[in-house]
């Protein structure tokens, strides 16, 4: 977990063995219990977990304005948390 306005890396929970799918390894790892009701952005990885994700359009259709104006907010927030994930690449 990081922390978009501080940029604080924090550890809720324990490494999955193997490759994971974000979704899968969000449960295994015990992160989920952790964080319970806390609000908490992701990125479109992680449908149906109950995390925060961009609004996807379907085929052919326009997003709502309302939804569109999310996905800023929702793009500006997770730029944060992918600078601290190259800056521990580093």
């Amino acid at each position: 977990m990081i922390d978009a306005d501080t940029r604080r890396v924090v550890v809720v929970g324990r490494p999955a063995p193997g490759i994971r799918h974000d979704a899968r390894g969000w449960e295994e790892s015990g992160a989920k219990a952790v964080v319970e009701d806390t609000m908490t952005i992701a990125d479109g990885s992680y449908r149906g977990t109950g995390l925060v994700i961009p609004h996807r359009r379907r085929t052919g259709e326009e997003l709502l304005s309302w939804k569109e104006q999310h996905n800023r907010a929702h793009k500006q927030i997770r730029a944060r948390i992918e600078h601290v994930f190259a800056r521990m690449k580093n």
